[in-house]
């Protein structure tokens, strides 16, 4: 099962997934744009709670069983704080920290059976302050501590848990932002970069857990864009 699978890091851990021989169930909220005979849609706004707990029941009812969950969706908006709109905070809180809390409740008890593997993608911002990106930052360190909150607590059960931290990734996930990795490709990470991190996390012999991954580029350079309008 894997969140935000229809662009970006998403779509680099879906292909990879595939390639791996995984069947993919892919939660998004729109389809992604290639095709696979083992990739599954499925349609969910992970901004709603409900959404997410009605797609949690779905899928762990249909499913014969759950060998990974990776927690990759995620969203962020950078301003100063009083310029956020109260909805992007809300957005943010759900479906970077609130959506995984309860897929991976929901998920628990099928990843047990299969001794599997939880990852969650979180974000450098997680590991220092964050000028103008306070909430977004907050979201994912909240996230980080409870992948390792959550891995003492189902190691004994077999659950592998672990987190990986993407520094800044040339993704869709800058289009809206006031700010984005420059054209030198030592300064940033690419979505692939994320997928191959995945991948060796699950290539561990049995015993053997990555608990925490993180990414970071050779050199840091960003570009400015102009000012971003809160919607």
């Amino acid at each position: 099962i894997l969140t935000g699978a229809s662009q970006g890091i998403g779509v680099a851990i879906a292909l990879k997934l595939l390639e791996l021989e995984y069947h993919v169930w892919g939660i998004s909220r729109h389809a992604p744009s290639f095709t696979h005979p083992h990739f599954h849609f499925v349609s969910c706004d992970l901004s709603q709670p409900s959404h997410v707990i009605q797609t949690c029941h779905h899928l762990t009812q249909t499913l014969p069983s759950v060998d990974v969950l990776i927690n990759n969706a995620g969203v962020g908006y950078f301003a100063p704080h009083e310029e956020i709109s109260d909805q992007q905070l809300i957005d943010m809180a759900h479906i970077n920290f609130l959506a995984p809390l309860l897929i991976t409740k929901h998920t628990i008890r099928p990843l047990k059976k299969s001794q599997g593997w939880i990852i969650s993608i979180s974000s450098h911002s997680s590991k220092v302050p964050s000028r103008l990106g306070c909430a977004y930052a907050s979201t994912k360190a909240a996230l980080s501590h409870f992948q390792d909150s959550l891995f003492e607590e189902v190691r004994k059960s077999g659950i592998k848990v672990g987190t990986l931290i993407p520094d800044i990734t040339n993704t869709p996930f800058f289009d809206t932002l006031s700010f984005a990795p420059s054209e030198n490709p030592l300064s940033y990470l690419t979505p692939e970069c994320v997928a191959n991190g995945v991948a060796f996390m699950l290539s561990q012999r049995q015993g053997s857990v990555i608990t925490e991954m993180v990414l970071r580029p050779e050199i840091l350079q960003l570009d400015k864009k102009g000012k971003k309008k809160n919607s």
